[in-house]
């Protein structure tokens, strides 16, 4: 399983998002989340004439979604007997979350996008 965080995000004119800046583990489900929220960074940079805030802003993100699917890799993929064994017993004990009825911000790693809502999420939670 490959675990990489582009060193640059920019060079010149070439911008990369998403995939083509960081590729990891399916792991914690975050890699479509990080990219949405590169891409959506990306826009708000471009869109400010703020280019070189958008990597400071979000390749950190990326390297704490990558630290994080790389860690829970190594539990999926424990080799140890009795590290499947505490896995197997621990992962039960924190049993299924319950997905958040609402658009809002998140404690999981990959956020770091402004909470605010657009006009367009508050009519959609309306109807």
């Amino acid at each position: 399983m490959h675990h990489r965080v582009a060193d640059r995000y920019r060079n010149g004119r070439l911008l990369l998002a998403g995939d083509a800046a960081h590729v990891h583990s399916p792991a914690g489900g975050q890699g479509m989340n990080t990219g949405i929220q590169d891409g959506y960074a990306l826009g708000r940079a471009i869109a400010a004439g703020r280019l070189d805030d958008y990597e400071a802003q979000r390749r950190p993100v990326a390297r704490r979604v990558v630290a994080f699917t790389y860690r829970m890799t190594r539990v999926a993929t424990a080799r140890n007997a009795a590290a499947r064994a505490a896995r197997n017993i621990a992962l039960p004990l924190l049993g299924p979350r319950p997905v958040p009825g609402h658009i809002g911000p998140s404690t999981s790693p990959g956020t770091a996008v402004s909470s605010r809502v657009s006009s367009t999420v508050s009519n959609c939670r309306s109807s």
